[in-house]
């Protein structure tokens, strides 16, 4: 289990703080939501990888970073069921870094349903024993971008995918 990391966040606001301009593209959903996980919140789910090995380290995202905010070269924002709920695993599952360089998204991107998707199909493809490849996969799913219901220009929400 990877140790927590970072400075606690005890202002919790659910409004857009960011003021940073190469996030203007950012729709309001993620740039209005700021992290309720602390160091200090307890209950911070951190089994991000199988077995005993710790090759990865889990940080809590500082006060006014979102999930849209950038990090460092080797960081990476993701959602906290990603790994409790849909027991994702690091490092990602070939599938899985192949949609999100197919899509050229990072992780955080993709909206938290569409995760769900990627690992039923992985699931799925298991099985029923067939090999879970790019093709058969964006056979059934396809890429969904909306423009932010503020209808600004160039703003979007999370990418999502459909069926």
């Amino acid at each position: 289990m990877a140790e927590v990391m970072d400075e606690p966040v005890e202002n919790h606001r659910l409004v857009d703080t960011i003021t940073d301009p190469q996030l203007n593209w950012v729709g309001p959903e993620p740039r209005g939501i700021a992290s309720t996980i602390t160091r200090t919140a307890g209950g911070t789910y951190t089994l991000v990888e199988e077995g005993n090995v710790e090759n990865w380290e889990v940080y809590c995202p500082a006060e006014g970073k979102r999930v849209c905010s950038p990090y460092s070269d080797d960081g990476f924002t993701m959602y906290e069921f990603a790994f409790e709920d849909l027991k994702f695993r690091l490092p990602f599952s070939n599938l899985a870094v192949g949609v999100f360089r197919w899509l050229h998204l990072a992780p955080s991107q993709l909206h938290p349903n569409s995760l769900a998707f990627i690992r039923a199909f992985e699931i799925l493809c298991e099985y029923l024993e067939v090999e879970p490849t790019l093709p058969l996969f964006f056979r059934v799913f396809k890429q969904q971008r909306q423009p932010a219901k503020e209808g600004k220009c160039n703003t979007l929400t999370h990418s999502t995918l459909k069926s």
